[in-house]
């Protein structure tokens, strides 16, 4: 539900910040997530840019490469994650450390 709020927000212009809390990284979860990533275009790219905060998610490999290949290049000032959950927490820091790089 907090993903779908968050969207909203963001096509209509109306947020500084997005917080997604307690999701989880399933293929019941995806088609959320990719509407999310899809509403990042809306961002106005001449403002201060929108925090983007992820709590509690539970998340794998392929989901830190999905969130960071759709953060990069979008007016977005800073990305939180806190208390997440990671099935493999070195793939998880390898992903968003090839983002970061790129």
């Amino acid at each position: 539900e907090e993903v779908k709020v968050a969207v909203s927000k963001l096509e209509h212009g109306v947020c500084k910040n997005v917080t997604v809390c307690s999701a989880g990284h399933d293929e019941d979860l995806m088609p959320h997530w990719n509407a999310l990533f899809r509403s990042f275009k809306h961002i106005n790219p001449y403002d201060a840019g929108v925090a983007l905060s992820l709590i509690m998610i539970e998340s794998n490999e392929e989901m830190m490469r999905q969130i960071c290949n759709h953060v990069w290049h979008r007016n977005i000032s800073t990305v939180e994650f806190r208390d997440n959950g990671f099935a493999n927490m070195q793939d998880a820091i390898s992903e968003l450390g090839k983002a970061l790089k790129s």
